[in-house]
């Protein structure tokens, strides 16, 4: 059974780790993998070693928790770092267990770093404008939309509308062609960011 569940959790791709009192005891290739460098660099160090300073307040309140007994709410999300500096985005899912009457640490550690970055993408990708990059119309009427709700709760109507057109757009595509025409919208939308500011939506 034990040779059995090594097995397993070798080929699945996640890395795997187990702790006692906080040093790791024993990683899987994978877990080395995930964070580029050789097992012997984690093994016999602290978890604290893989954590970033942005990271350092949510997961010392997860240690926290962990000592006073709470039980593991699930996997968790966080941003890890590389032995190189960089910086992956992972998800932690860890238990406790019992071995030679010792209370452990056994978790999994999966690199999602690829999957989020193409679900933000994607979410970008709808709301805005891929020649511009500016927010398109699907984001501008959900903004509109939470702004006209803010304004009649609230009594204040702090918001304002204006619609912009570009005369003889026309031509320029059809004398310089659409190339030209898209490098005119692209410049035209800069120029706009530049101007208004945050405080407007263009």
């Amino acid at each position: 059974a034990d040779a059995a569940a090594v097995l397993l959790v070798r080929v699945v791709p996640v890395g795997g780790y187990l702790d006692a009192a906080d040093p790791c005891h024993s990683v899987i290739p994978a877990l080395a993998e995930v964070f580029g460098c050789e097992g012997s660099w984690l093994r016999g160090s602290r978890f604290r070693l893989l954590v970033p300073d942005e990271s350092v307040d949510a997961q010392e309140t997860r240690y926290q928790r962990r000592r006073a007994g709470e039980p593991n709410k699930g996997d968790y999300s966080v941003i890890l770092a590389r032995k190189d500096g960089g910086r992956i985005e992972v998800v932690v899912s860890a238990g406790s267990v019992e071995m030679d009457g010792r209370q452990c640490t056994s978790g999994t550690i999966r690199d999602v770093t690829e999957q989020r970055r193409g679900q933000r993408q994607l979410e970008y990708n709808a709301n805005h404008d891929l020649l511009t990059g500016l927010p398109n119309r699907l984001f501008f009427e959900q903004e509109l939309a939470q702004a006209i709700v803010s304004a009649r709760s609230g009594g204040v109507s702090d918001y304002a509308v204006l619609f912009l057109d570009l005369d003889g757009f026309k031509v320029v595509n059809d004398s310089l062609g659409h190339a030209s025409g898209d490098l005119l919208l692209i410049q035209i939308a800069d120029s706009l960011r530049e101007n208004l500011g945050p405080h407007c939506l263009v």
